[in-house]
């Protein structure tokens, strides 16, 4: 079995997320905000992975970044 991959690219208003799973690449922007990260989380949801099993990577910018590190954290 592959682990979905979720990696996200970081700025100040925007996460460019990129989703590989089951062989293919999948993109989509949100805003950096809580509801984009809800919007990402339902996206993926509707690309039927499964959460508990997704990897997810991302850029380090400190400020930028923390927020959604955190939400995906303490998504387990």
């Amino acid at each position: 079995m592959n682990t979905p991959v979720v990696g996200i690219d970081v700025s100040k208003k925007k996460l460019d997320v990129a989703l590989l799973a089951e062989g293919k690449i999948r993109a989509k922007v949100v805003e950096n905000s809580p509801n984009g990260f809800a919007e990402m989380e339902s996206w993926l949801v509707k690309q039927k992975v499964r959460l508990p099993e997704i990897h997810v990577c991302l850029e380090s910018t400190g400020v930028y970044s923390e927020p959604i590190a955190l939400y995906w954290f303490d998504k387990g």
